[in-house]
């Protein structure tokens, strides 16, 4: 089992004290160690949400995670790794998980989507293959989403950070019980939209270069929202087959705009692979008659006589 450490700066005593017996109680718990080490050698840091900028935009620069406590006044938290006071076992167990999983990757950008690849393979998983039971998968703000025959369940805020593009999610995994009541909910092809569209910048593992896709329909917007940038790359999509590069070069918005485009297309069910039309056949050539020609085709017919 892997070891990362973990420190806290700027917490009520009180708070980081309950921090630590936490830590201790998921020991074996979490799919890492967790030790408490000072901010220089730190993997992870926890801060409350009031903290300096500056130490939150040094640790973002560095390549590292910041985990804020944020109370629900605090709507758009500048990270998204979100836990709500007071500190409780699970929602820290599910943060945790997911950092774990973010920091096993190598250091480059596939640190950052590795989580975002996870989760969208699991997606297709469950609304291709038909998976049946419940499955469950962890958030960074410290919450579960729950799936099962075609519908995502989690709490209405979770979704919120979803659509705005705020919040990581590990893979779905058989769930051991059932969700709790009350949850709200949505189809899991949406969520498999905004996944996409939020997530990883290269062209999804399971998407070609050398492939002509278009889209099946247009993306319900009504429902799932739209940007003008979304909208221009559904009409070109929708217009004629097109592999990615063609659509990056007819796209406002570049590669990365494309890419995720093209996945969330992909996971919400609207992604078709499509042969190129083929270009239509030259018009024939009237033949050219020569003056003899037309001569004696002006005196047979005056004869009566047809060919």
């Amino acid at each position: 089992m892997r070891t990362l450490r973990i420190c806290d700066i700027g917490l009520a005593p009180d708070t980081s004290h309950a921090l630590h017996s936490m830590l201790k109680i998921l020991e074996g718990r979490s799919s890492a160690s967790w030790r408490t080490a000072p901010i220089g050698a730190a993997d992870v840091l926890i801060a409350p949400a009031g903290c300096q900028p500056d130490v939150i935009a040094d640790w973002s620069g560095r390549g590292r995670p910041v985990v804020l406590i944020a109370d629900d006044r605090c709507e758009h938290p500048p990270s998204p790794f979100v836990l709500r006071p007071p500190l409780r076992v699970m929602p820290l167990l599910c943060v945790l998980d997911l950092l774990a999983e973010q920091l096993s990757a190598p250091p480059t950008r596939e640190r950052e989507s590795q989580a975002g690849w996870a989760a969208a393979e699991s997606i297709r998983s469950l609304t291709e293959g038909g998976t049946g039971g419940w499955h469950v998968a962890r958030t960074s703000c410290g919450q579960e989403i729950w799936a099962c025959d075609g519908y995502a369940h989690a709490a209405a805020s979770a979704f919120d950070r979803l659509r705005g593009g705020s919040l990581l999610m590990t893979r779905f995994a058989v769930a051991a019980g059932t969700p709790p009541a009350g949850l709200a909910s949505m189809p899991l092809q949406d969520l498999g939209w905004f996944v996409g569209l939020h997530g990883p910048t290269g062209l999804a593992p399971w998407l070609s270069q050398n492939v002509n896709y278009a889209l099946r329909r247009w993306p319900d917007f009504g429902r799932l929202g739209a940007t003008p940038g979304v909208i221009e790359l559904s009409a070109v999509a929708t217009a004629r087959p097109r592999t990615p590069a063609d659509l990056v070069s007819l796209s406002r918005g570049g590669a990365d705009a494309v890419h995720r485009f093209l996945a969330a297309a992909s996971l919400a069910g609207l992604l078709a692979v499509r042969q190129p039309e083929a270009a239509p056949p030259p018009a024939a050539t009237p033949p050219r008659w020569g003056a003899w020609t037309r001569l004696v085709g002006d005196l047979r017919r005056h004869l009566g006589l047809f060919t």
